[in-house]
């Protein structure tokens, strides 16, 4: 189980070229960002680590040749394997977390520079009662326009402990159907294409960039109960044909919840620390020969439930693909089209082939698009 991490670096260290900056960052010249978690999941757990400079957070550097282990309070161990650089992973059958148990991070860098976590306990995961979609009317955050689309809430069961936090994160699916058939491609010569209607329908995963929290703590009922997720408007794409959510949830302790609710005030509010009172959203990760160094990030000691949703397109949403086929010149436009744009896929039309770009004719121009039918997707 792994954690994708890479919409917090905007949130935490947006580059602005306001005066105002944390002094604390500005003593040290580079700064170490840490991504990870350990869950009640099977592994492999992976751990992310990279060295950014305080002059520009946003770029970073992969951390390579480190020593980085989890432990468990118990004594278990695991030395992770850097399989990409600054990426380190345990192995598929290594360690596990188990509910109850408390475990840290180690990383000791080529520089032998020791960082630490605190020990976490996992905590028992509550599960997922309902994911509820609703057609609702928002408002834009750049216009007046009110825009229908759908509001996604979940409600938990009841929680296992009195005092609970809980983290969300969101995966969504969609499914891609081209508009027009393909006929010929063209890369340097014509050729037919056999079995175009492989390149019809697509599905296209990716992981939505919003951190959710919630806590029990002063509710008569210990449950979370309709706890607002993401809004999908329904002139988005990903509604056009079929639609579905995949909502982790995270039972946590209350420094992680800390942690995750200021990166979601600094999300929500739309401003870097750099434009808000400047402070340090800080991580539990921390260099044990000094300890006034700052490092970002976090790794995450959670129990995990997971629930999906499926939701079509109701009638009042509507999505309209700007799609044209173009038969101007298409002769003089292929004779002088670049390699690096082939295939070019042509239609046939009533005036003869024609072309036509992106998801209009190739499901597969979708970022992160497979024609492989995932393994949970139902029609």
């Amino acid at each position: 189980m792994s954690i994708k991490w890479y919409f917090i670096l905007p949130v935490i260290i947006i580059t602005s070229c306001v005066k105002e900056f944390d002094p604390k960052l500005d003593k040290f010249e580079d700064i170490l960002v840490v991504d990870g978690m350990i869950t009640n999941e099977q592994g492999p757990y992976i751990i992310k680590l990279s060295i950014a400079s305080n002059t520009n957070l946003t770029k970073s550097t992969p951390v390579s040749n480190a020593k980085v282990t989890i432990i468990s309070q118990s004594g278990e161990k695991e030395k992770l394997t850097e399989y990409a650089p600054g990426e380190y992973r345990t192995d598929k059958n290594g360690i596990r977390g188990k509910v109850g148990e408390k475990y840290k991070l180690s990383i000791k860098t080529s520089q032998r520079i020791l960082y630490e976590s605190k020990y976490s306990e996992l905590r028992e995961p509550t599960g997922i009662n309902t994911i509820e979609s609703k057609v609702e009317y928002h408002r834009s955050e750049t216009s007046n326009i009110q825009t229908v689309g759908y509001q996604f809430n979940v409600t938990t069961n009841k929680a296992y402990y009195d005092n609970n936090y809980f983290l969300w994160f969101l995966e969504g699916t969609y499914k891609i159907k081209t508009i027009y058939p393909i006929k010929y491609a063209y890369a340097g010569y014509y050729r037919k294409v056999k079995n175009a209607d492989t390149l019809h329908i697509c599905y296209a995963t990716y992981n939505i960039n919003e951190v959710y929290t919630a806590s029990t703590e002063g509710l008569s009922s210990n449950r979370i109960i309709k706890q607002p997720l993401t809004f999908i408007p329904g002139d988005d794409k990903k509604l056009e044909e079929r639609y579905s959510l995949l909502v982790k949830q995270y039972s946590i302790d209350e420094d992680a919840y800390i942690f995750w609710k200021n990166i979601e005030k600094q999300s929500s509010s739309g401003s870097s620390l750099y434009t808000a009172q400047p402070f340090q959203i800080k991580g539990n990760i921390k260099n044990i020969y000094n300890k006034n160094e700052p490092v970002l990030g976090y790794f995450l000691v959670a129990g995990v439930s997971k629930k999906r949703i499926f939701v079509n397109r109701p009638p009042e949403m509507t999505y309209q693909e700007e799609c044209q086929i173009e038969t101007y010149k298409v002769s003089d436009f292929l004779r002088f089209s670049s390699p690096a744009e082939w295939p070019i896929y042509l239609t046939p039309s009533d005036s003869g082939l024609g072309m036509a770009f992106g998801t209009c004719i190739d499901c597969t121009a979708a970022e992160g698009s497979t024609t492989k039918k995932p393994y949970f997707w139902t029609d």
